[in-house]
């Protein structure tokens, strides 16, 4: 059974570069399609009896040209929002790694969750158990004889007043003063920090955003952790986690040669967050461009300055 619904994160979608660098049509045609690819018999895949769909296809389906929708499609493939499988299919790359997570938790459920605390709900049953038969088969000691008894009392007996006479009841012990001394607490473990749970959410936004775009999960150690703590300590709790989703979408070719490791987006953090919040991606080509028309603007300024001034000595 199909479905109804699917998960959505609006704030993905916004802070999305590759998406937001299209125009607002083939932004429109990609949420026709993911709609398209929730209800497709291989989900998350633009495909018909297992065969990709082709433009016309797809253009029927929207309502539109096959003119207009080969354009967006372009436009979309350009900026890399889309994957395309062996056979050319298109599909949604989040849509496949969150379908790949439900099947296997729903094995998972199958089974009866977690196989290590079933074993530890067997083996307490297994106790009780042997507990409950143990405590109905138990061997009780013999009552020794009356010969051995008296002869083990009769040399129990001395002069001392120190030795205890047999059978005597022993008064309880008297409490200090101030009452019984407290149990010792057993120490309990530290509740988790802000700092922690913003750490925690940073590195799964990272380690989402990696997997869906190269299909692994990205190496984590010592020095990793390390450096998601920096991370976080310098954009703080809130905005660590959407920045480094974020960078991980960033089609820069400095970070793509690089396959978008941690230890760039620390060295890049203010960069990439100033990226992330005004949507808009500093490369090379841009800056020269700035540049130049900064010089440009220079040029001109000097030479209305002479202008001027040589205005001013006709005058």
């Amino acid at each position: 059974m199909k479905r109804p619904s699917f998960q959505f994160y609006p704030a993905d979608w916004r802070k999305d570069l590759s998406l937001s660098a299209c125009s607002l049509g083939a932004q429109g045609l990609w949420i026709k399609l993911i709609c398209i690819a929730h209800e497709s018999d291989e989900y998350g895949i633009l495909s018909i009896n297992k065969k990709p769909m082709t433009v016309q296809q797809i253009a029927r389906s929207v309502g539109e040209s096959p003119v207009i929708i080969a354009e967006f499609i372009k436009e979309l493939e350009d900026a890399a929002v889309f994957s395309r499988n062996e056979k050319g299919a298109i599909f949604s790359r989040r849509m496949i790694q969150d379908e790949r997570l439900r099947n296997i938790r729903a094995e998972a459920g199958k089974l009866g969750g977690n196989p290590d605390l079933l074993n530890q709900k067997d083996n307490q049953k297994g106790n009780q158990k042997d507990n409950q038969k143990g405590n109905q088969k138990g061997e009780q000691k013999p009552t020794p004889s009356s010969s051995s008894s008296s002869s083990s009392s009769s040399s129990s007996l001395t002069s001392s007043s120190n030795t205890l006479e047999p059978n005597k009841i022993l008064p309880p012990p008297t409490p200090p003063a101030g009452g019984l001394p407290a149990a010792p607490k057993k120490d309990a473990a530290p509740p988790e920090t802000n700092f922690q749970a913003a750490c925690k959410k940073t590195w799964a936004a990272y380690n989402d955003a990696y997997f869906d775009r190269y299909g692994i999960e990205p190496v984590r150690n010592a020095q990793i952790n390390s450096q998601v703590k920096n991370f976080v300590k310098r954009l703080g709790h809130e905005e660590a986690p959407h920045v480094a989703g974020f960078y991980v979408r960033s089609n820069s070719s400095f970070y793509v040669q690089r396959l978008h490791t941690f230890g760039n987006l620390v060295t890049d953090a203010e960069k990439v967050r100033t990226e992330w919040a005004t949507g808009r991606s500093m490369t090379v080509t841009r800056a020269r461009q700035i540049d130049k028309t900064q010089a440009n603007s220079s040029v001109v300024e000097e030479a209305l300055a002479l202008m001027g001034g040589n205005y001013a000595k006709t005058t």
